[in-house]
């Protein structure tokens, strides 16, 4: 079963999955992907209260993340999802 949970985005899950996620992302750009020039969503922005971290588990394995970064004027925008192929 697949479980969905939030967890801190400084977790080494949460770390390994925004590590494919980065990966994947340069590998499919054709001049690769710099996350740094990116709209930003550091760990600190993916933490209560700013934001979350979520977290897929598969028998207990990362498959798969997805941030969410709060805006008290306006709305939440969905950030730095991934699924990981074998899922």
């Amino acid at each position: 079963m697949v479980e969905i949970a939030p967890v801190d985005s400084t977790h080494p899950d949460a770390r390994y999955c925004l590590s494919a996620y980065f990966a994947e992302l340069d590998h499919r750009f054709e001049t690769g992907f710099d996350p740094e020039l990116s709209i930003p969503a550091g760990v600190a922005e993916l933490r209560p209260p700013t934001g979350l971290m979520l977290l897929a588990t598969l028998r207990g394995e990362p498959i798969g993340c997805g941030g969410l970064k709060f805006h008290a004027d306006g709305p939440t925008e969905i950030k730095r999802m991934w699924v990981a192929k074998g899922a």
